[in-house]
C-alpha cells in the first residue's frame, strides 16, 4: 500500500525530518506519516518546492493558489498511490471528483468540516460539500464531529472515524530536572487564539503571562499589561517554556456554541503530554481531550471573568493543579500518543483497503 500526504504547511528540504529522527524534533503535524511506515505502509509527501524554485513557488502560493488549491500542478503524480490522506486539498480532491476517479482513495482529516460546510446555502458552501461527499473517508479528531458528519453523509457513516490527536509523548514529556516558575504559558499562531480574553484577564492576577505566539499577533491588544509579554520562542525553547510554566492556557475564538472546529487540539495536547494543568476555552472537540476539573479545566467563551477565577482557584491549590497535571499526562499517554494514531490509522486504511477489493 502506498499513501500519499498532502499537507497545509510546506515541507521541503531534509532538517525538519532529520530532527524528528535524531530526537530533535517531533513529527505531530505529519499526521502519522512516518508512524505508518512502522505499520509496513509506504509513505510520502510532495510540495510544488520539490520540483520548482521556491522563488516561483513563494509567488504562486502567495498571489495564485492557495492552501486548497496549491497541489493542483501535482494532481497526475497522485495515480502512483493508493491513498491520499489531506487536510485541505480540497482543490485536488474537488478535480478527483470531477473526473470520476475511483483511485487514489481520498481521506480526509478533519478540522472543521461541519462549520465550513455551515448551512450550505452559499455556492462555496455547496462546492465544498459536494467535494467532501466524494471522498473515501473521513478521519475527525473530535467525537462531537464524526456524530455531526455521519448525520450529514449518511452514505460515508462507516468510513467516518473519531481518533485523537497524534502527539508524540516521548518529546513532550514532563522535566523533572526544570522547576517551575511563577507565569502563565499561552501558546499559539494561528488567528483562533484567544489572548484578549486572557490579557483581561491577567490584570487582575499578578503573575507573570508569556504568550508565545507572534507579537503582531496581538498588536491590537497594546498597551500589554505589565505582567503580560509576547515572544515567538524558538522551536528548541518551547519544550522548557511548558516545563517551567504553572499553568497553560489555551483560549478559543469560536463562532458559535454549536460550533465543531477543532482548533487548539493540538496545543492542548502538547500541554497535557507535558503534564501541565490546562485552563481552555469549552467547546465540543475540547471535550473529547479534556474532563473539567479531572484532565484539565474548561471554561465559557470570551469570559475573562470566569478565566482569571478558574486560573487563581489552581494558583492557589496546588495539590489540585498538579493532580490534574498528573491525570492529564496519564489520558495523553493512554489516549493522545501518536503510535496510537498511527496504529488506529493503519488499522482504518486497510479496512477501507479491504472493501474496494
Amino acid at each position: 500500500m502506498k499513501v500519499l500526504f498532502l499537507f497545509n504547511k510546506v515541507r521541503y528540504g531534509k532538517q525538519e525530518i532529520e530532527n524528528i529522527k535524531n530526537g530533535k524534533g517531533h513529527d505531530n503535524h505529519f499526521y502519522g506519516m512516518f508512524r505508518l511506515r512502522k505499520q509496513g505502509i509506504k509513505t510520502e509527501f510532495l510540495e510544488l518546492e520539490q520540483f520548482l524554485p521556491l522563488s516561483v513557488t513563494s509567488f504562486l502560493r502567495k498571489y495564485i493558489l492557495n492552501i486548497f488549491w496549491i497541489h493542483i500542478p501535482l494532481f497526475p503524480l497522485f495515480l502512483r498511490y493508493d491513498f491520499v490522506i489531506s487536510s485541505t486539498a480540497y482543490g485536488s480532491l474537488l478535480l478527483k471528483a470531477v473526473l470520476g476517479l475511483k483511485k487514489p482513495k481520498w481521506i480526509i482529516i478533519d478540522f472543521n468540516i461541519s462549520g465550513t460546510i455551515g448551512e450550505g446555502t452559499s455556492l462555496r458552501q455547496k462546492v465544498f460539500k459536494y467535494a467532501v461527499s466524494r471522498a473515501d473517508g473521513i478521519v475527525t479528531i473530535s467525537k462531537a464531529e464524526e456524530e455531526k458528519l455521519k448525520i450529514m453523509f449518511p452514505h460515508l457513516s462507516d468510513r467516518i472515524q473519531f481518533f485523537h490527536e497524534g502527539v508524540d509523548t516521548n518529546f513532550f514529556k514532563p522535566n523533572e530536572s526544570v522547576e517551575e516558575e511563577d507565569f502563565i504559558l499561552s501558546v499559539g499562531l494561528d488567528p483562533s487564539r484567544d489572548f484578549k480574553t486572557l490579557v483581561e484577564a491577567a490584570k487582575g492576577l499578578g503573575i507573570r503571562v508569556k504568550l508565545a505566539t507572534k507579537p503582531e499577533r496581538v498588536k491590537a491588544l497594546e498597551p500589554l499589561p505589565e505582567n503580560v509579554t509576547a515572544e515567538l520562542f524558538p522551536h528548541e525553547e518551547m519544550l522548557k517554556e511548558y516545563a517551567k510554566a504553572k499553568i497553560v492556557v489555551v483560549g478559543l475564538n469560536i463562532k458559535s456554541d454549536d460550533s465543531n472546529d477543532s482548533m487548539g487540539t493540538f496545543a492542548v495536547a502538547e500541554a497535557m503530554s507535558m503534564g501541565k494543568a490546562i485552563v481552555a476555552t469549552k467547546t465540543h472537540s475540547l471535550a473529547s481531550y479534556i474532563e473539567d476539573g479531572v484532565t484539565g479545566r474548561l471554561v465559557p467563551h470570551h469570559n475573562a471573568d470566569a478565566m482569571r477565577a478558574t486560573i487563581s482557584e489552581l494558583l492557589t491549590n496546588d495539590i489540585m493543579r498538579h493532580r490534574i497535571g498528573r491525570r492529564a499526562r496519564e489520558f495523553a499517554v493512554q489516549h493522545v500518543e501518536a503510535e496510537i494514531f498511527g496504529k488506529n490509522l493503519a488499522k482504518y486504511l486497510e479496512k477501507l483497503d479491504n472493501k474496494q477489493q
